[in-house]
């Protein structure tokens, strides 16, 4: 039960920019554009904010329960560009991958306890998007609703994103090429 408290926790805290974690983190560090913390259970790598989208993967003690979520740019008062029937497409290096239609979307209560919408990626995928990210220099994320046309919303940079996954397999105790997954 601890442990899924804290996998919600460290959820919560991808999707929410880090604003409302449970704790301090413990140790932070960051390479490039990727930032690693590492708090009480359990350890996150992290890119964007500061207006643009984020892109946060998760991990518990151990390295357990690996979870990628992505949040497009959220501005109070306006609504995301995800909703329940959105359907996502993801680039590494301009190359299309199958992660997109791995990808769902899901709501939750920000910082200001406004609905917003998030993507995540089905827990068995993250290994093989965490490989293909780190051969890579840029991931970007395509949004496409009903009725609207497709536009990438975010495009991170992928420099650091390796040193970023070492610091935090050290810190957290797993072997980032052998990922235990649900």
């Amino acid at each position: 039960m601890r442990a899924l408290l804290f996998h919600c926790l460290a959820v919560s805290s991808a999707i929410w920019g880090g604003a409302a974690h449970a704790s301090d983190p413990i140790n932070t560090w960051a390479h490039n554009d990727w930032t690693a913390l590492q708090y009480d259970g359990y350890c996150e790598i992290r890119t964007g904010g500061d207006g643009d989208g984020t892109l946060a993967v998760t991990f518990d003690t151990g390295g357990y329960n690996p979870s990628l979520a992505y949040t497009p740019v959220f501005i109070r008062g306006y609504s995301t560009p995800i909703d329940m029937d959105t359907y996502f497409r993801v680039f590494i290096d301009t190359e299309e991958t199958y992660f997109g239609e791995e990808l769902f979307a899901y709501s939750h209560f920000n910082e200001w306890n406004e609905t917003v919408a998030s993507a995540g990626l089905t827990p068995g995928f993250v290994p093989d998007i965490l490989a293909q990210m780190r051969g890579g220099i840029r991931i970007a994320f395509e949004v496409k609703n009903v009725g609207a046309l497709p536009a990438i919303y975010d495009d991170f940079s992928l420099m650091g994103a390796s040193a970023t996954l070492l610091k935090i397999s050290e810190w957290c105790s797993f072997n980032p090429n052998a990922l235990a997954t649900p």
